[in-house]
């Protein structure tokens, strides 16, 4: 697999990026206190690294630890780690009852009480991963505790906290040196993933330059974790979707391709051929064609010899009903010169597409499908090109080739002025 991102994940520059510097050799706690219960007291980081001092081996496990699980487990005995994790458990119920102010519980009224409650859990998750590091018949308990480590480490880094946005890619590092199949090197670097998108998701529009670097994050992921090809297959699907939506075509192409290379196995595969299809649609026959919604059928084969602009479209877009006035006068003016308009409408419910047709004066032919399974994001066209953002328009010349895949009308007006007028 190529792509090959440069140390640490690559990830760095990127939070330096959100303002999360991450120098070397900064954003070290003080050492555990003897609360703690830690084995040692010396001053050491509070990454996973201080406790991978051995390798030992890793009791695997294919999911995450459920809270409601380990609270249904009876009464382990205080201060061993399976205490420690019900605990945690605890915190956790407790926090997602009080994020969904559910009736009995105590709402989280400020960010501070919330950033205590992340830090207790890491402090709890820190005491049984150095309970457990060396034991191999604890591999399970030593796993939940990293899942509840990371996930919390996540969620305060999200908040803006450098040190443990740090410590997260620093774990991922030590926890994949340490045994690169393991749930545990797996579940951490899973995070950093997390980290990234959530970021992306949060402020990439105003930044697509994040977005860049989510994709290359989830790429070398699947390079360093091959034997996880749904989880990675699912990254770089969902990668390749957000930088396709942000108009980062180079990225989107990237990530999809390497599903199609090395998870062809993969439930997504087929889906991100649809998406590569789309990207090499220019100067390409377009294969369209299917039922409309008066009953009859349409090709792109009857329009051989004239221009055709292709719409996708539903009547709940905003944009398309911005769009609509424009769209009419471009087949107004161009409509006598051999432009003709097909719409491949993506909507629901018929009924309220007859009613939108007649209300606007919409007169060209619409690929509908009459079978529910076949309408809205799951129409045939739409996914055999891996269309996801409505509305798109494409221009397709007389010869039954893709010519233009603009993204907003504006850009379109003197290109289809010039097939027209060729045509």
């Amino acid at each position: 697999m190529n792509g090959r991102i440069g140390p640490a994940w690559g990830i760095a520059a990127l939070i330096v990026s959100w303002g999360l510097v991450l120098a070397s050799g900064c954003g070290k706690q003080a050492p555990p206190t003897s609360a703690e219960a830690q084995p040692s007291q010396s001053s050491e980081p509070e990454s996973v690294a201080t406790a991978q001092r051995t390798t030992p081996p890793v009791a695997a496990i294919s999911a995450e630890p459920a809270d409601a699980e380990m609270l249904a487990v009876p009464q382990p005995d205080k201060g061993t780690p399976e205490w420690m994790l019900r605990e945690i458990a605890g915190i956790r119920t407790e926090m997602n009852a009080s994020a969904r102010g559910e009736s009995g519980t105590t709402p989280v009224e400020t960010d501070s009480q919330l950033i205590a409650q992340h830090q207790k859990i890491i402090q709890l998750a820190r005491q049984v991963i150095a309970a457990t590091h060396q034991d191999e018949s604890k591999g399970q308990v030593f796993n939940n505790a990293v899942h509840y480590l990371s996930d919390a480490r996540l969620e305060l880094a999200m908040q803006g906290d450098t040190e443990q946005a740090e410590l997260l890619v620093e774990d991922a590092e030590s926890l994949y040196r340490r045994d690169p199949k393991s749930f545990a090197a797996v579940e951490s670097a899973s995070k950093v993933v997390d980290l990234a998108q959530r970021k992306v998701e949060k402020q990439g529009k105003q930044n697509p330059e994040w977005c860049t670097e989510y994709a290359n994050q989830v790429r070398l992921f699947a390079e360093k974790f091959p034997h996880e090809p749904n989880r990675s297959a699912l990254m770089l699907l969902t990668a390749g979707q957000i930088c396709d939506r942000l108009g980062l075509d180079d990225d989107a192409r990237r990530c999809f391709a390497v599903v199609r290379d090395e998870f062809p196995d993969t439930i997504f595969a087929e889906q991100v051929n649809g998406f590569l299809r789309r990207f090499s649609l220019i100067g390409q026959p377009l294969e369209l064609a299917g039922p409309t919604i008066d009953g009859g059928y349409i090709s792109i084969d009857q329009y051989r010899g004239q221009a055709v602009l292709v719409v996708f479209w539903t009547s709940q877009s905003p944009q398309f009903r911005q769009d609509l006035e424009q769209l009419q006068e471009i087949e107004q003016q161009f409509g006598q010169q051999g432009l003709s308009v097909i719409g491949v409408n993506l909507d629901q419910d018929e009924g309220s597409i007859d009613d939108f047709l007649a209300e606007q004066a919409v007169t060209w032919p619409q690929i509908f499908y009459s079978e529910p399974e076949k309408r809205g994001g799951r129409n045939p066209v739409a996914r055999f090109y891996g269309v996801q953002t409505i509305p798109t328009y494409w221009l397709v010349d007389a010869s039954g080739n893709v010519a233009a895949m603009p993204k907003d009308l504006s850009s379109l007006s003197a290109k289809i002025h010039a097939l027209a007028r060729k045509d």
